[in-house]
């Protein structure tokens, strides 16, 4: 029953948000075995372990009455309820809908779901009965720059979207304060018109000598007007305010949502740090945001609506409404398309400077002890030179925008005044339709010239969606498959028949591996660089795809196994680069809601650097930067093993992990990994003699296959050597 509750509590969420989610993703089968629940805290997690099968995650928050009507009260909706009913009484309270201080709602139960239910804020508010409830606020992950979101499966293939598709998929996602801007346009534009209007009325009652109430009305009217044009320009912008925010918040947490989940081989191809810059086209597509979403409506209907208000004047200016439409369609058609090419490989270089210098800050120990290199401008003069190339190329295309624009303008504004002159001498038009006319001719010429200048700015965003839009299309491993059962003794691991070779490369990393690895063996990988442990560790950690062969785990193949799920009883240790910005707690769980307190802090007693925690500070809370540059080598190694071993993972995986320890600490290590009292399996790189000593089994690997195993005194007798090859070490 509580998997039918957060089923139903994720469908809708879904239909709020107008998400269309394959039916089986909701499958039990799909989804696998969820852990019992008995209170809110565990209903809360179940939501989200449903929700994530459909891309749906949620942040926790604990509303008290003021942040309840902010956020309820502000429209904030979808949003999930969780009161605290007692024990064995859990329920859920989906607010679908909201307008005011009138929300939409429905109520699950372990054994019901409600209709939906109208009431305002208070009087949901009084039946939730709490001074605090606890709150699941759903963030949309379905990309809105990619076509990962369609619905086809992850491994598909599928071609890259276009720039302009990308926008068209931004803008579809806004679609409702979209149309309340271009409602706004819409009175921006009859407004507009008022003061033409009123200046007909006026100078033709002023023309007759009829200074009377009639004037001060059209006077009052055009003032009018223009006040509520204002206005309602005010409104517009603050809608496009809403929009540039939401747009930087769901790109940013779009972001985090991709990283952990991108393929490995697609993340070491991309070089995925790099590709983090991208982000900050966010910030150049809110700033684009205004232009496309206030300037150009306006500037349209402006046109529009003068061309109407002309053509009522005199049929003859409907020509001229034509060539005016017919003009602009051409500077479009003739130069947009190079324009947006130019736009895009201005681009592209600028990020090339950016990357080169992220390249000096990461070697600067290599610049700083060549000085007299001119390595770092040559390199940067490249780069810029290209940069200044596209950037010169981008400006002729607007410089060429403009100077038709120009041209055209001045010739349409001649022909105007021409036509205008001769309809007045031939009676066809009164001298206040001309005056009239003229004010009108020149807001629509204003309202052209709008139009061509923002096409920098269609420039920028076209090109920022798609900048980001290329990051979102990085594959990424599918979140489905049967969930590993939980087990208190090692994970069990077979290979048979196991290849691997990485996308850019010929020769395979891995070559018909056979393997069994029993729970709570210890087993240690090892041979010369290049001969396939890492790849082989990577393997066994769920990292890759495309192999060969199969591999199992307790049985299950990985080909259907949730790798998700796998990895949460899988620890690792096998970067030194696996330290982030945060607090030591938060580095050693990596925010596994799972790992409470007490396991991180039994986590760093067992790696012995408690003391060295308990000594700063703010203990735990102490903050890691710059990945752990603020901490000796020895005690970032530490830590690192720490996180590896949180929570007595059932397989722990760990790649030359003896670096930067003292002999007597390595001996530490050595006992607590071998200690048999923690039935964990173990799978290690290693070179270091005493540890190899320690295992329950040597694999000696060689160009992708293993070439011998055995414990380390059958390996030395049987290769009737004083040293085993591939170990590089004596043998006692």
């Amino acid at each position: 029953m509580p998997f039918a509750l957060s089923r139903s509590v994720n469908q809708l969420v879904a239909r709020s948000l107008e998400l269309e989610i394959e039916p089986r993703r909701w499958d039990p089968g799909f989804i696998g075995a969820a852990p019992p629940v008995d209170d809110v805290a565990a209903l809360a997690a179940a939501i989200e372990a449903v929700g994530k099968q459909g891309e749906l995650s949620y942040l926790r928050r604990t509303l008290g009455r003021a942040e309840f009507d902010s956020v309820v009260g502000g429209g904030a909706v979808p949003i999930v309820l969780l009161p605290e009913r007692g024990a064995g009484m859990l329920e859920a309270v989906v607010i679908v809908k909201a307008s005011g201080r009138r929300v939409t709602f429905v109520i699950g139960t372990l054994n019901e779901v409600s209709r939906e239910v109208t009431g305002t804020v208070d009087e949901l508010w009084t039946r939730l009965a709490s001074r605090v409830v606890s709150a699941l606020i759903p963030v949309r992950l379905t990309p809105i720059l990619s076509d990962r979101g369609d619905g086809r499966m992850y491994d598909q293939p599928r071609e890259h979207l276009t720039p302009i598709q990308r926008l068209g998929q931004l803008l579809h996602a806004e679609r409702r304060d979209i149309g309340l801007i271009y409602l706004y346009a819409v009175l921006v534009g009859l407004f507009g018109l008022t003061v033409p209007v009123a200046v007909q009325g006026i100078t033709q009652l002023v023309q007759g000598g009829l200074v009377l109430q009639p004037v001060v009305l059209l006077i009052l009217f055009a003032t009018a007007g223009t006040l509520v044009t204002g206005v309602v320009g005010l409104l517009q912008e603050a809608v496009v305010e809403t929009i540039q925010q939401r747009i930087f918040a769901r790109l940013a947490f779009e972001f985090a949502y991709l990283v952990p989940r991108i393929r490995f081989e697609a993340a070491q191809q991309a070089n995925l740090p790099l590709q983090m810059n991208r982000f900050f086209e966010a910030v150049l597509i809110q700033k684009a945001m205004s232009k496309l979403l206030l300037d150009i409506p306006t500037a349209t209907l402006q046109v529009l609506f003068g061309l109407a208000l002309l053509s009522f004047y005199n049929p003859s200016f409907i020509v001229f409404a034509l060539v005016l439409v017919f003009g602009v369609y051409l500077i479009f058609r003739l130069s947009f398309a190079r324009g947006l090419e130019t736009s895009i490989m201005e681009s592209k270089y600028k990020y090339n400077v950016l990357e080169w210098l992220q390249a000096m800050a990461r070697s600067i120990a290599a610049f700083k002890f060549s000085t007299r290199s001119t390595l770092p401008i040559e390199t940067m003069d490249g780069h810029v030179a290209n940069y200044l190339k596209y950037r010169r190329k981008h400006f002729k295309v607007l410089i060429t925008q403009s100077m038709s624009l120009i041209v055209f303008k001045t010739l349409l504004t001649g022909a105007l005044l021409t036509l205008g002159t001769t309809l007045v001498v031939n009676r066809s038009l009164t001298l206040g339709q001309f005056v009239a006319a003229e004010l009108v001719i020149v807001t629509v010429l204003v309202g052209v010239e709008k139009l061509i200048r923002s096409l920098a700015s269609i420039y920028d965003v076209l090109t920022s969606v798609d900048k980001v839009g290329h990051v979102m299309d990085l594959p990424v491993e599918e979140i489905r498959g049967l969930q590993l059962p939980q087990a208190q003794h090692g994970l069990a691991v077979s290979a048979r028949g196991l290849s691997f070779t990485y996308p850019d490369q010929r020769a395979p990393a891995l070559s018909d591996i056979d393997l069994d690895i029993r729970p709570g063996d210890r087993i240690a990988l090892t041979g010369v660089d290049g001969s396939g442990q890492t790849t082989l560790l990577r393997m066994l950690g769920a990292l890759h795809d495309g192999y060969e062969g199969t591999l199992t785990y307790d049985g299950l193949t990985l080909r259907n196994i949730n790798r998700a799920a796998l990895r949460e009883q899988i620890g690792q240790v096998l970067s030194t680069t696996d330290l982030f910005d945060g607090t030591i707690e938060d580095n050693i769980s990596v925010g596994r809601r799972f790992l409470d307190r007490a396991a991180v802090l039994k986590a760093l007693r067992d790696v012995d650097v408690d003391n060295f925690v308990q000594s700063m500070p703010q203990g735990i809370a102490t903050t890691i930067t710059n990945g752990g540059s603020n901490l000796s080598a020895a005690v970032a190694s530490k830590l690192l093993v720490a996180q590896g071993i949180v929570g007595q993972p059932r397989l722990l995986l760990l790649d030359d992990f003896f670096q930067n320890l003292d002999d007597e600490y390595r001996t530490h290590l050595i006992r607590l990994l071998m200690n048999r009292a923690t039935p964990h399996t173990v799978v290690a790189v290693s070179h270091d003699p005493e540890f190899l000593a320690a295992c329950d089994l040597i694999i000696v690997m060689e160009n992708g296959r293993i070439k011998e195993q055995g414990t380390y005194a059958e390996l030395a007798a049987r290769l009737g050597k004083a040293s085993v090859r591939g170990l590089s070490v004596p043998v006692p």
